[in-house]
């Protein structure tokens, strides 16, 4: 299937643990993960209320959510496409929104709390890495 034309960048804090579902594509097993992102800054400013934005990781990407993305991680999704999707809203209503389909992304800052035991085994395992996967 070829990428849409559009592309996204966004920053935002994670709001909840990703949830990771395998399914079976063609025999073989297709992880995906979803996650929400809140957005609360404009320009310096905080905003009165937070945007939060549906995100979805497949392949590679979903890999590297499952095992260094968690609640309240900032990251910057660096590429990404917006892919329009539909939901039955509580009313009973079609609602029209939009999925961000996620293929890469980075880690901006740890955990407040984390005491750099959790840094160093990010970086550890990063550093195990011997080659690109693509």
């Amino acid at each position: 299937m070829p990428r849409p034309v559009n592309s996204i960048q966004i920053t935002g804090t994670l709001t909840d643990i990703p949830k990771v579902t395998v399914v079976d594509k063609d025999d073989k097993p297709l992880k995906i993960v979803n996650f929400s992102i809140a957005f609360d800054w404009w320009h310096g400013k905080k905003l009165p209320k937070a945007w939060f934005f549906n995100c979805t990781a497949f392949g590679y990407a979903a890999d590297a959510a499952e095992k260094f993305l968690n609640k309240g991680k900032r990251i910057m999704i660096t590429d990404a496409y917006l892919q329009p999707s539909t939901y039955m809203g509580k009313d009973g209503t079609k609602k029209k929104d939009f999925k961000i389909i996620v293929n890469d992304f980075m880690l901006l800052a740890y955990n407040e709390k984390a005491d750099g035991a959790e840094v160093d085994a990010v970086m550890k395992e990063l550093d195990d890495v011997d080659e690109v996967p693509y």
